[in-house]
């Protein structure tokens, strides 16, 4: 039995518009637990023991090994698996890309990449730290503490506001095309689509139908199936319409997406509910626990 573990905490005030959250990951000894994870935003991943692969389907999965990694971020679901260590994680916002100039978010989309190839010899002064911490609220004082020397020190950008309002206009459902998009933020198409390709690395439209499954998946997995047309985002026109991106994004249909053992997202969920309750310590079930219940 490998018990599987979850814990969050917000990074410090002046940090979040650059850091969206951090997360960590811990998973027993015993063979590989697999999971498959969702299009997520851009995350740094800093290994802390134990073996850790990953890849785009279940068996073809290749081996993460011990180094920090930098994830882009992505429109395609990602198979995951580890055991024996954990796992610590930055997920960043899109204004993250303000301090690393030279490099933009397309250059990373459904991508991973050595952390240092984004932010050079950064990369592996962090992860020493993480590394020499022995708990996961020292971990977060310590990258808050890292990252506020370091973002402390990058000017302002004048795209910031814009940057900002897309995402409030992406994570609005009444905005479903381009052209609202291009209302809400007052910029011209090609504009726009220079600002989504450099903080996000997908154009705007993708964008769109990104967020607008990831919503109605949010809503599916706390309603049955069976209820979908009570809960089908307004955006899609039909089941079919619906079934087609979720293909797209998971690489399978609801019916065997919601089929699937989830050894590492079930916890996941139970710890951000917990985070976001105010309850303090991690979530944390055993992998045959929860292969039993489901």
């Amino acid at each position: 039995m490998s018990d599987v573990a979850f814990q969050y905490a917000w990074p410090a005030e002046p940090l979040r518009g650059s850091l969206f959250v951090y997360w960590e990951v811990t998973i027993g000894d015993s063979a590989p637990v697999k999971d498959l994870l969702l299009p997520y935003w851009a995350t740094m991943r800093f290994p802390l023991g134990g073996r850790w692969l990953h890849g785009e389907t279940p068996d073809r999965m290749v081996s993460i090994g011990g180094d920090a990694l930098f994830h882009g971020l992505t429109d395609q679901a990602r198979w995951i698996a580890g055991c024996g260590g954990k796992v610590f994680c930055i997920v960043l916002f899109p204004l993250f890309w303000n301090a690393v100039p030279d490099a933009k978010g397309v250059d990373y989309a459904n991508k991973v990449a050595r952390l240092d190839a984004v932010i050079g010899a950064r990369a592996d002064e962090l992860h020493g730290l993480l590394l020499e911490s022995d708990s996961f609220e020292d971990r977060c004082a310590r990258a808050d503490s890292w990252f506020a020397d370091w973002l402390g020190k990058v000017p302002p950008s004048p795209r910031a506001p814009k940057v900002m309002a897309l995402m409030a206009a992406l994570n609005n459902p009444e905005v479903d095309s381009v052209a609202q998009l291009c209302d809400r933020l007052d910029l011209p198409q090609a504009r726009l689509a220079r600002l989504a390709l450099r903080y996000y690395g997908f154009p705007a439209k993708v964008l769109l139908r990104r967020e607008r499954f990831l919503r109605m998946l949010f809503t599916m997995e706390r309603r049955p199936y069976a209820e979908w047309r009570d809960f089908i985002d307004t955006q899609y026109v039909d089941q079919s319409h619906m079934i087609r991106d979720f293909k797209d994004f998971t690489g399978m249909s609801p019916s065997h997406y919601f089929e699937l053992e989830r050894p590492i997202l079930s916890v996941a969920a139970e710890a951000i509910r917990k985070f976001l309750a105010g309850e303090s310590g991690p979530a944390t079930l055993a992998v045959r626990r929860i292969n039993e219940d489901d």
